[in-house]
């Protein structure tokens, strides 16, 4: 063996530099590790936002009239509301009956 040789032989048996050589590749790995977490973490934010804002865009606007959904049901708690239960004011057959069950 030539000098170099037995230098690194005796750097990495040694126990403190053994030691110091095995910390410094573990930070090295976790900090590869963090580097592709926090890659990985925004492609899951953006993807997810993603979905969310394609998933609004369907929606119907806000307060339109035209939303046959909408108009439905309000029709159906204006008419049949009082006559189905008996109620004094409107609000409450929806709040108690309709959607409370």
């Amino acid at each position: 063996m030539n000098i170099p040789a037995i230098c690194i032989f005796a750097a990495l048996s040694a126990p403190s530099c053994a030691g110091g050589l095995c910390l410094v590749l573990s930070l090295a790995v976790f900090a590869a590790a963090a580097a592709l977490y926090a890659a990985a973490s925004i492609v899951l934010c953006c993807a997810l936002i993603g979905i969310l804002l394609y998933t609004v865009s369907g929606l119907p606007a806000f307060g339109g009239a035209d939303t046959l959904k909408d108009s439905e049901v309000s029709a159906f708690y204006i008419e049949r509301g009082l006559e189905d239960t008996g109620a004094v004011n409107i609000v409450a057959p929806i709040i108690l009956s309709y959607r409370g069950f």
